[in-house]
């Protein structure tokens, strides 16, 4: 009796769950036909803003980082170990300064025997043209009895002989003389390579040797920088290419000195795309003579490529940048469309538009991540005085 009493309790207990579980199943099926039934799907919110006609100073802008218009790595043309180091980081030098000395004693030696060795050439050539002006005589006066019928042919033919002899002789000594000095200039020039000089003027940057070090040719020394005028290299797409000229004036601002505005130039262009990016190189030149700039920092440039002028115009943060060339979402009924339009240059807050997008147009300006073309949006207005209404 008492295990019919356990067994009809199990079996109670079984039939509830079973049915907990079918009533859970059926809660949830028809929660999730009332979510897909009644719920309306996330629309993307962009901020829009109007095409307007505003005066423009078109201008083209690029980035990127500041460098040194000039510098140069120096090195010890000779072997050796370090004798004299006569410059610290951040030391100014000029054309020429000495920097360091290598360990030369042999090379001097070298040089006063190479200078001795010219000496003794000198001596010889100097003997020779003697030796060859006393031939000449002789051979004058020879020449002269012979004439006269004085003297033997073979007397004659004598002095002729020696006179040949003689000049070649002065001739080699001359070859002499000269393989000497040019021996001379090497080993003065060896002597004076173990004299580490800068090449440019500048401030050294970084000093890679230790009195007594071990020196090598292929071992750099110094660093030197010109940081009197800085350069900016960036890039442009090949529309605002056309507008650079060299020489143009330019505004270089930096992140590491707000508020502070440097003045700048055009100062290379290069003739060609590059072939990934699609984009032409450019140089520009700062002016750095107070000091202000460092190599490495960060740069906006600012190149006013034309006059001031009323244009037509389409906030710069409308344009979105593609692999196919610059788009605008356009916004209308609530559904972007892609446009492609024709766009001049910018002014850093607007982009002229040449062709392509209609005054007053709405246009989103905020929020384009993502979106298709014809997707819908909920808008919402961007600050400003050109903002949807």
């Amino acid at each position: 009796m008492k295990r019919a009493v356990v067994v009809l309790v199990a079996v109670v207990l079984a039939g509830a769950l079973v049915a907990l579980f079918a009533f859970r199943v059926v809660v949830a099926r028809r929660t999730r036909a009332a979510a897909e039934g009644t719920t309306p799907p996330v629309r993307p919110v962009v901020q829009a803003a109007r095409v307007v006609r505003r005066d423009v100073t078109p201008a083209v802008e690029l980035i990127g980082s500041v460098k040194p218009r000039r510098e140069v790595d120096v090195f010890a043309r000779v072997p050796g170990r370090a004798e004299q180091v006569l410059v610290e980081v951040g030391d100014a030098v000029r054309p020429g300064q000495l920097l360091a000395v290598v360990e030369h004693g042999h090379l001097e030696w070298q040089s006063r025997q190479a200078g001795a060795q010219v000496r003794v050439a000198q001596a010889a050539l100097d003997q020779a043209r003697l030796a060859a002006a006393a031939a000449r005589r002789q051979h004058g006066r020879v020449k002269e009895l012979a004439d006269k019928g004085a003297a033997a042919p073979a007397e004659l033919d004598q002095v002729e002989s020696a006179l040949q002899a003689a000049e070649a002789a002065v001739r080699a000594a001359d070859s002499q003389l000269g393989a000497a000095r040019a021996a001379a200039g090497l080993a003065g020039a060896t002597l004076d390579d173990s004299r580490v000089v800068s090449p440019i003027a500048g401030t050294v940057i970084q000093r890679m040797v230790e009195l007594g070090g071990q020196l090598g040719p292929a071992q750099p020394l110094f660093r030197v920088q010109d940081l009197s005028a800085l350069r900016v290299d960036g890039a442009v797409a090949a529309d605002a290419f056309a507008r650079l000229r060299k020489g143009q004036p330019a505004e270089v601002v930096v992140d590491d000195r707000p508020g502070e505005v440097f003045a700048g130039s055009v100062a290379t262009l290069s003739p060609s795309l590059d072939p990934v990016t699609r984009r032409a190189a450019v140089g520009l030149e700062i002016d750095n003579t107070a000091g202000k700039l460092l190599p490495n920092m960060f740069a906006h440039v600012r190149v006013v490529v034309g006059a001031r002028a009323e244009r037509l115009a389409v906030p710069a943060g409308a344009v979105v940048s593609t692999p196919e060339g610059a788009i605008v979402y356009t916004v209308k009924d609530g559904k972007v469309a892609i446009a492609r339009p024709t766009l001049g240059a910018s002014d850093g807050g607007y982009v002229i538009v040449e062709a392509g997008l209609a005054e007053g147009a709405e246009v989103a300006v905020a929020g384009q991540v993502g979106l298709a073309d014809g997707a819908e949006v909920t808008v919402a207005a961007a600050p400003g005085p050109e903002a949807r209404p």
